[in-house]
This record gives C-alpha cells, structure tokens and sequence, in this order.
C-alpha cells in the first residue's frame, strides 16, 4: 500500500513540474512557415576525414570550358562517326559531375551525402526564404533541404523530425509548408506517414507528385529530336518572352527555323542519338538516374510499369530499389488526391497552384503538352482538361473555364482551391508572383478561387513584372526582325545616352 501511494506521489509530482521544462508557448499569431525545397538543393560529399565539399565544386567559367571543350570532342567524334568513342567522352564528362551523386543498385547513396539542414540545426536556415516574400514575421520562416536522390517516403520521416524541431524552437503547434515542385512528392509522403495534425496550411508549388512527362518519356526511351525546330522555337518564346535581349534571341531562333537550319542542326543531333542511345542508356544513364529512388517518383503513371520494363528489366540486383519505388507509387502518387482530401477534412487548409502556357522541352516524342516549362499542367493541377500547346479547347465549364479556352479546371481533384498562372516559369518567380503566394500564406481560413478578386482562378504573369487576372487576347505576341532589332538598340541608346530615342516600326 505504502509503495502505491509512493508511485502516485511522484507521479503527481512530475505532473506538476513537468510544465516548468516545456518549452514556453508562442501566441503570436504568424505561424511558422516551412518551404520544402524542389529537387537540386545543395549537396555535400564528407570524405574519410570528415570535410565536406559541394558535389558541383565547378564554377561558371569551369563549367564553361568544359562544356566547350567537350561539345567540340562530341562533335568531332559523331563527324568521324566513331560512336563508341562519342559514348565514352559524354561517360567520362557525367562521371565529372554525377561521381558522388552516384547510387547503387538498391538505391541507396555510393558516397556520404549531408545537407546541412539535420534537424537538430533549423537555426541555420532561420529567416531563409526562396519562394515568397518573408511578410512581417521574418524569425519564423525556414527552408527544409534534403538529398532530393532519396525516397520521397524516406525524406518524408525526415522532414517531420524537422517540423518538432521547428515547433519545438518556435514554440508553436502547428506549422505552414510551402512545397515547391519535388517539396511535394516529400510532402505528401508526409502526410500519408504522419497525417497533418502539425500542419495549418499547406501550399503546393508546381507540384511534381504525379509525374512529369519528360521523365516518363526519358525513362521509356521516348527520346527525339527529329524535326523539333517548331518547337524549340515554341519553348524559346514562351520562356524567354520578346523583350531586349530575349526578344532579339528569340527573333533570330525564328530566322533560323523559318530556313530550315534548326530542323538541321536537331537532326543531325537524332542522328547520333538514334545511333546510340541504347549505349548511352546501357553505359550511363541508367546507373546514373535510374538508381536514385527520387527519379521514379518523376515518372507519371501510365508510363510506370514501361518504365520498370525498360529501365530495370527483370535484373534481381534491382528488387531492393524496386520495392522502395513501388512504396511511393502505389501508396501516395496514385492516391495523392484522397490524401490531400483527408488533409482537408481535417482541418488543413490547401491551396494548389501550377503554370500553364509554356511548351514543355522538345526532346521527346510528346509535342503537345503544356505546362510551366517543366511539369505538364495536367499533372501538377491534379486532372484539369488542357488544350493541346497551340490549340484551345472546343468547350468546357464556364465556371472553370479559362478565358483563353486553355484550361477546364472542373475535372481537377479540387477545381475550387486550385489556381493556374499563365507564363509563370518552373523556378523563375517573379515578385506579384511572390505576393500572391504571401496572400495565400496569410489568407484567414482555406482560400479559394472566390475569395479575392485580384487572385481569381487563372492568372497571367506579364512580363514578370505584373499579374492580371486572364483574358481572351492573353497572348504573346511575336515580333519581326526587323522590330526586335529597333527596340533592341533603341533600349541600348537609350541606356547609353540617358533618353535619346529611335522611332517604333510597325
């Protein structure tokens, strides 16, 4: 009896000064803000006596010598067709760059890889931000980087060891994320692992976490070239726009094409490829990307079991990075949209926002697609019906609509709480950009495409400088040659002789 009332002494005692060691509570009202980083954050390799050096320790004047030197060797080599030799200079130019990036067969790192972002040091990025403008309480926002070659699932016990590590700091509850192309492969790992009872809001940024086309194709050996002139053309322009410089670029990619020299250049370029693109795939590709288990989350799913098929084959040394690349595809790429709703239901506020209006890269056999550059619009927006680059749509729902009859957001997962801005590129975010992602991070409750009528559902970035909500006549408009070169020295002038001007053509 005498022990009993022993035990619950000291346990009332414990419950009483327990409150003494906790961390003191924050009530201010700026929750903490998380930006979890897309994929290519800053990497480093600890050799055996403990240094740390920047995998890509090359700067830009290294990384320029070297790609001349070795695309005159390249061309050099494919001119004598000598193809073993051409595969075996491009080997040993990845090998430069990807050595301590490598990953073996069961995906796992070759080389000791760190981050500095353990969650045990959140006061290094404390007041880091990239995504968004920082607002009146810059102590609270942080950045969580990580080895983007991993697992999303194995970053996402990561990222939630540094959420307490952030509450624990902050002295907060809860927290928002800002997850930014690969962020949101790991967020929603995150959610499915760990649920989101830490999270107030959550922002996903051109959002990767069903897949890529480019990837797809890559991975299912889908690689052309061939008469891309047109599009090279298309991707140029929409990434670049038509001002000063860009513009007369542009102008004179247009020339090229118009002659047919660009289609030239890119086919003699498939040529090599087709001639030994099953060589580069054996030799380099497939050991460098293939084994990192972040790469497969990149793969869309109607292109996945291809790309096992292609990629790995029925090669047992590969069943360790198989499983773990079937754990992320079966439990959260196919079912990001039911998680996202369950973090809804439960009382976390989402947002979601992708681009449009930019032609993806022109490299592969898709020719059609649309998106910010990078991500395909249809995957980052979670289902919405995208007119073909170049086309428009015969019809759609005129509440979800866009004016430009580019995009029909009712067959979205959440057409009410997803946002699409027009030639807003993958990385490159402009400063009313940044603003209305401030909006959505301060907005009082769940946002929605009804709640500010300067942030309705489609957008369009202007020249990087201004956001207005789309149009019908949001198009961008090519000039001549002619026209490019006069406003391109009469900016030039202009910035010389500080006002003298040249008369506008056209």
């Amino acid at each position: 009896m005498k022990k009993t009332i022993s035990i619950l002494l000291c346990a009332v005692m414990l419950c009483t000064l327990l409150p003494c060691f906790a961390a003191e509570k924050c009530d201010c009202e700026y929750t903490p803000v998380i930006s979890v980083r897309g994929f290519g954050s800053t990497l480093y390799a600890v050799d055996e006596d403990g240094n740390e050096k920047n995998v890509f320790s090359y700067d830009a004047g290294e990384i320029a010598g070297m790609t001349t030197g070795l695309m005159g060797s390249l061309t050099a080599l494919a001119a004598q067709k000598d193809y073993d030799g051409f595969v075996a200079e491009l080997k040993d130019a990845v090998a430069i760059f990807a050595d301590k990036l490598l990953c073996d067969e069961n995906g796992d790192s070759v080389h000791k890889i760190v981050t500095h972002s353990e969650a045990t040091d959140v006061d290094r990025h404390q007041g880091t931000n990239y995504i968004y403008f920082r607002g009146e309480e810059e102590h609270n926002n942080y950045v969580f980087e990580y080895d983007w070659r991993m697992s999303p699932l194995q970053l996402a016990d990561e990222l939630d060891t540094y959420i307490q590590q952030v509450k624990a700091v902050t002295g907060h509850d809860q927290v928002t994320l800002i997850s930014h192309s690969e962020g949101n492969n790991v967020t929603a790992s995150y959610f499915y692992k760990y649920g989101s009872q830490d999270i107030k809001k959550s922002i996903h940024l051109s959002a990767a976490f069903q897949g890529i086309s480019i990837i797809g194709e890559a991975f299912t050996k889908r690689v052309d070239l061939a008469d891309k002139g047109d599009g090279l053309q298309d991707f140029l322009t929409t990434i670049l726009g038509t001002d000063e410089f860009y513009g007369f670029l542009n102008a004179l990619v247009a020339s090229l094409n118009r002659m047919g020299l660009l289609n030239s250049l890119l086919n003699g370029i498939s040529d090599v490829f087709d001639k030994t693109l099953e060589q580069m795939y054996a030799e380099i590709l497939i050991d460098t990307f293939a084994t990192m288990p972040a790469m497969w989350s990149f793969v869309p799913n109607e292109y996945y079991e291809e790309a096992k098929a292609t990629m790995l084959g029925d090669d047992e040394k590969y069943a360790e990075l198989e499983r773990k690349i079937d754990a992320y595809h079966d439990n959260v790429q196919v079912k990001v949209p039911q998680i996202l709703r369950e973090v809804q239901n439960d009382g976390t506020d989402t947002s979601i926002v992708c681009g449009y209006g930019i032609s993806v890269i022109p490299v592969t056999t898709v020719t059609d697609s649309q998106g910010d550059m990078l991500i395909d619009t249809v995957y980052a927006s979670l289902g919405a019906t995208v007119a073909p680059f170049g086309g428009e749509l015969e019809s759609g729902d005129p509440a979800y609509t866009s004016a430009d009859m580019q995009v029909d957001a009712s067959t979205c997962a959440f057409p009410d709480i997803t946002w699409f801005v027009k030639y807003q590129d993958h990385n490159n975010f402009c400063d009313p950009y940044k603003e209305f992602i401030l909006w959505l991070v301060q907005y009082d409750g769940q946002p929605t495409i009804a709640s500010d009528a300067a942030y309705p559902q489609y957008l369009v970035c202007i020249g990087h400088q201004y956001l207005k909500p789309v149009t019908a006549d949001d198009v961008r408009v090519s000039k001549t040659m002619l026209q490019v070169i006069i406003d391109f020295f009469k900016k030039l002038l202009e910035k010389v002789f500080g006002g003298f001007s040249l008369p506008s053509i056209g």
